[in-house]
């Protein structure tokens, strides 16, 4: 039976004085029975639809290769 694994892109809405209100994503990995984190160091305003939209498609991009990554598929870059 293979490993289990799953991948989920999540934010953190940050707060204080550098940037209020905006989100910071990271991905939440659940993999052969273990969690971890780990930060993109993606920062990006939502009440900017298209730059939003923008950072949320390269998060999702960096996410599919991850999960490339964790099966074994690719070599890590």
């Amino acid at each position: 039976m293979g490993a289990i694994m799953r991948l989920v892109l999540r934010h953190r809405v940050m707060t204080g004085r550098q940037q209020p209100g905006c989100h910071s994503f990271y991905l939440e990995i659940y993999h052969n029975g273990k969690r971890s984190y780990e930060p993109l160091d993606i920062v990006a305003n939502p009440k900017d639809k298209a730059n939003y939209r923008e950072a949320v498609q390269f998060c999702q991009d960096i996410m599919a290769k991850r999960q490339l990554e964790l099966k074994g598929d690719c070599p890590p870059v």
